[in-house]
């Protein structure tokens, strides 16, 4: 194990997280490949198989506290967080929206998906209207869970536990397909939505188009205002419903 993978273990195992945290933004600023996760809520009993799946893959920081409002500390510390995640108890859930704002608020640069014990069609619509790139179930198992987030931080597809997603499609569903095609997209546009939905990270579209990344972002969000939709999963649930 490389200096910066045990340096990333000695910090996960440290109590305080914003000690960590700070420590840790040196490693942060030299390597595009360290990732830093906050758990917020989780119960005791989960934690040690989650803290236990983290640490079995190199690369990773991560940091639990019990409530948000433990997280003390300065605005350059909080953009570094790759990714937060909620744990929401489902009998509780009528709170999400205070607990997510406050969240949304202390991370903005981070994904939040959000952990329960169940879910409705009412919870995943709320969850993704809020802005949630997640929601995934504590019956699924660590490791299915674990590669969930990998994918959702490197292809920016949504960490979703598979029972849910026939929940997640209806609640994503945009215009209709007719009305959402109307405005035709460019040839580049088209050659980077085709990518998009196949699953592609941005870094590799660019690659595969031999464009630079901020020409692609700046398409990828000219074709969703195109389309009226704000996610990649509304883009896929487009595509399939048109035969494209």
């Amino acid at each position: 194990m490389n200096n910066q993978s045990t340096k990333a273990k000695e910090l996960m195992n440290e109590p305080h997280l914003m000690n960590s945290l700070h420590q840790s933004i040196r490693l942060k600023e030299f390597s595009h490949h360290l990732t830093q996760s906050v758990f917020i809520g989780i119960p005791d009993e989960l934690q040690s198989e989650w803290l236990g799946q983290y640490s079995r893959n190199d690369g990773w920081l991560v940091y639990s506290v019990a409530d948000i409002d433990e997280l003390v500390g300065g605005a350059k510390v909080f953009m570094l967080v790759d990714l937060v995640l909620l744990y929401i108890p489902f009998t509780e859930f009528q709170e999400l929206s205070g607990k997510f704002i406050k969240v949304k608020k202390k991370f903005p640069n981070a994904f939040i998906v959000i952990l329960s014990e169940g879910c409705d069609p009412t919870s995943i619509q709320q969850s993704f209207f809020l802005g949630a790139s997640g929601y995934l179930l504590t019956k699924e198992s660590v490791a299915k869970s674990f590669g969930r987030l990998n994918a959702l931080l490197t292809k920016q597809l949504p960490a979703v536990s598979e029972k849910l997603i026939p929940y997640m499609v209806e609640a994503l569903k945009g215009p209709s397909t007719q009305a959402a095609l109307r405005k035709p997209l460019s040839e580049l546009q088209l050659a980077v939505a085709k990518l998009l939905v196949k699953g592609l990270s941005y870094e590799e579209i660019a690659s595969t188009l031999q464009k630079n990344l901020d020409t692609v972002r700046y398409h990828v969000k000219k074709i969703y205002q195109k389309y009226n939709i704000s996610r990649r999963m509304q883009l896929i649930h487009l595509f399939q419903e048109s035969g494209m």
